[in-house]
């Protein structure tokens, strides 16, 4: 008899749950992307006043950061494949000269899948620098260590308010928004 209470246990639990899936995870979208490859296309360090600007280093160096996201279709691959760049720039300054300045450009390959045309844009200058900004950021943190410097962690980027910014809807330019 404890045979058959546990086999109508399994079944409620096989009915209930058997694949492993919840009932709404079934219905969730997902935007198939497919990420052929990341890569340093370009990178530069100077530290035009050393070895004065370390020796003599008293405080820590101001530093500014810019950062740029490019996208450009990749005609030779697979349809809705695009190359995104990653473009960051860092100058640091101490009592008025320069410490440092390093550039990078960090970039990978990816094929959206079938997306609205609409979201492609957003898509490449949002989701794929998400993508790579952690392995900029490392990268471009050794590179500031090797130099010499303690390494630049630079704060994680909003993106999406980056690209609100730089491209606003048609609301934003009416100043409806």
């Amino acid at each position: 008899m404890n045979e058959k209470k546990e086999t109508s246990a399994n079944q409620k639990k096989n009915e209930n749950n058997g694949d492993g899936k919840s009932k709404t995870q079934d219905k969730i979208p997902t935007i198939p992307i497919k990420i052929h490859g990341q890569y340093l296309k370009d990178i530069s360090f100077e530290n035009p006043n050393a070895p004065a600007s370390i020796t003599k280093l008293k405080s820590t160096p101001e530093v500014s950061v810019n950062v740029n996201v490019g996208a450009n279709k990749i005609e030779e691959m697979e349809k809705n494949s695009y190359e995104v760049t990653l473009m960051i720039k860092a100058e640091a300054k101490s009592e008025g000269k320069a410490a440092f300045i390093c550039e990078l450009t960090y970039a990978g390959a990816f094929t959206l899948g079938e997306i609205p045309e609409t979201s492609i844009q957003p898509f490449l200058l949002i989701e794929c620098p998400r993508i790579l900004f952690p392995f900029a950021r490392s990268i471009l943190g050794n590179m500031v260590r090797d130099g010499g410097f303690p390494p630049l962690m630079i704060a994680p980027i909003d993106f999406h308010e980056m690209f609100r910014k730089n491209y606003p809807t048609s609301e934003q330019k009416t100043g409806n928004a």
